[in-house]
């Protein structure tokens, strides 16, 4: 079992207010879990710590492996007497995968806007020969564009008479219309003329008979 002990920090105190209890416990045991023995305490905020040094050499001679930070605790507490040992944290390692990223992102980002510009001038080049080619074209087919127009000339020539001859149709029809009008008026006419002579005989009968 002593072989398996270690010395380490367990986790005090409040949010954004951190302390450390200085512990033996079994290298595989969570952070809060049971402890064998509390040698200290560490404020890392205001660098204050307090170790039993009797107890710390007492369980370093029995086998307990102190954590690196530990061990620096313990250079400082004069327990234990060498240099001290390199402790890398987190933050610094997340620093430098960021910076690694970000370069891969920046060449990643460089290679896709030359990709771009490539791309750009491929479709400028074949937009100009496309250009060129019509402009061929239209050189070649010239003369083939001018019998259309004649076409059309002659269309508009032949619709001509066509347009004159129902103008022709269109005018005989309303003097037609016009000349039925007059008819009608004329029997409306008579029609009021007999009237109003049977009014005078019917009159002049009844007079008669008075």
């Amino acid at each position: 079992m002593k072989d398996m002990l270690a010395i380490k920090l367990k986790k005090i105190g409040k949010k954004h207010q951190p302390s450390f209890r200085v512990i033996v416990s079994e290298k595989r045991s969570k952070m809060g879990g049971r402890c064998v023995e509390d040698l200290g305490w560490l404020n890392p905020k205001s660098k204050q710590f307090n170790i039993k040094k009797e107890r710390a050499i007492y369980w370093l001679e029995n086998g307990a492996q102190p954590t690196d930070t530990v061990h620096n605790l313990l250079v400082r507490a004069k327990v234990i007497i060498g240099p001290k040992k390199p402790v890398h944290s987190l933050k610094k390692k997340k620093e430098g995968d960021i910076e690694v990223k970000t370069e891969e992102i920046k060449t990643n980002e460089n290679t896709e806007i030359k990709e771009e510009q490539i791309k750009e001038e491929i479709k400028e080049e074949v937009k100009e020969e496309s250009k060129e080619e019509n402009i061929e074209e239209n050189f070649i087919k010239a003369p083939e564009s001018e019998k259309p127009k004649e076409e059309i000339s002659t269309k508009t020539v032949e619709e001509k008479p066509v347009e004159e001859i129902e103008e022709k149709k269109e005018a005989e029809i309303k003097e037609k219309d016009s000349e039925e009008n007059e008819k009608e008026e004329k029997l409306d006419n008579n029609s009021q003329e007999q009237q109003e002579e049977n009014k005078v005989i019917e009159d002049s009968k009844v007079e008669k008979e008075s």
